[in-house]
């Protein structure tokens, strides 16, 4: 599955000998390398897997959640140049969450983020995992991603939500659509 910008978004699995298949994905989240971030297209058995091991690490606060914050923050002065002199660790936020924390400060030059979830042209709606997982896709409640920020602040962790993407589309040289790939 691809999401709306193109990204692959599925399982990556390496072939090992003698049958000894890595899921890559899992294996991240085991080491404290990847936060969970669920989509609805996921089985439920797939969620509890991911979260089980995202748990396991970040109560070991492994890798990534050595930094994990809730609050948000967006140091203005790291640029991609300056990555041979970045600090080593700090503040970590979900990567979901960042990128729009990162696309109001582009946009507007500001991180209020609660405001720029609140403008965009679609609101981006998710579920709350623990009642996604009780009462299914057809009647957990749908919430808009908005409501659940603050500010410079979010009331949920990495694996407490499932976003639903929109599709993507192919399209050809002069933007029409291709059917049929």
């Amino acid at each position: 599955m691809f999401d709306t910008y193109g990204r692959f978004i599925g399982d990556m699995i390496v072939i090992g000998k003698h049958g000894m298949d890595v899921d890559l994905n899992l294996w991240m989240a085991r080491k404290g390398w990847a936060f969970p971030t669920f989509y609805a297209s996921m089985s439920e058995e797939e969620i509890r897997k991911f979260r089980a091991a995202a748990a396991m690490a970040a109560k070991k606060k492994l890798g990534i959640w050595k930094g994990y914050r809730s609050k948000l923050s967006f140091d203005r002065a790291l640029r991609y140049e300056d990555a041979e002199r970045a600090p080593e660790a700090g503040a970590v936020s979900m990567p979901k969450i960042f990128r729009r924390l990162a696309c109001d400060w582009v946009e507007r030059g500001n991180t209020r983020l609660h405001a720029f979830l609140v403008g965009q042209r679609t609101p981006e709606r998710c579920y709350k995992t623990d009642e996604f997982l009780e009462q299914g896709i057809t009647v957990a409640r749908q919430y808009e991603l908005a409501g659940l920020v603050r500010d410079l602040s979010v009331g949920f962790g990495p694996g407490d939500l499932v976003f639903l993407e929109a599709g993507s589309m192919l399209v050809g040289e002069r933007g029409e659509r291709v059917v049929g790939w």
